[in-house]
């Protein structure tokens, strides 16, 4: 008789430890959150997602605007030549880039103070200004995009996130 005993305690202790980690991803929600805003800045200095499109150009009046910069009330130096979504050198939604984890999640945001306001117009486009006259394009700067379920992560962002995941499942560390 032919018999083959297989000795599984390895596999049990390597099951175990993977067992433990995935019980505690927040080192990895952590690295996650980090990924996100590291990407959402990105998309600020690179003028459109990593991995993905362009940002439209200003249009002709506002960058007419910008080189002129704005005398009066609320007066701003000239910003162009300059970058699109950050004239204010980093003050305005591009400094108000952050994210957060928690033990099981992980999350990046945009805008506050100021600059709350212009965040969401600038990440899904629509119409601004008095009576609502100008239309705004899409600048998305959030790793995400539209889906028919809601929202869903850039194929840059979901690519990172996995490669991180699996780099804590066989390791322990994102």
């Amino acid at each position: 008789m032919l018999e083959i005993k297989i000795d599984a305690s390895q596999l049990n202790a390597q099951l175990d430890q993977l067992m433990q980690r995935l019980q505690r991803p927040s080192a990895l929600m952590a690295a996650v959150a980090q990924s996100l805003e590291s990407q959402t800045q990105q998309a600020f200095y690179q003028q459109g997602q990593p991995g993905g499109d362009k940002w439209q150009s200003l249009s002709e009046s506002t960058i007419a605007q910008r080189t002129l910069g704005r005398k009066g009330k609320n007066p701003e130096p000239p910003s162009w030549p300059g970058q699109i979504l950050n004239r204010s050198g980093g003050r305005g939604l591009l400094g108000s880039v952050m994210s957060g984890s928690t033990a099981s999640t992980a999350s990046v945001g945009a805008g506050s103070g100021k600059s709350a306001k212009y965040a969401k117009i600038h990440q899904f486009g629509g119409q601004a200004g008095r009576g609502r006259k100008v239309t705004i394009p899409a600048r998305p700067y959030l790793p995400i995009t539209p889906s028919t379920g809601g929202q869903a992560l850039t194929p840059h962002a979901e690519k990172a996130i996995i490669k991180m995941a699996l780099k804590f499942i066989e390791n322990g560390a994102p």
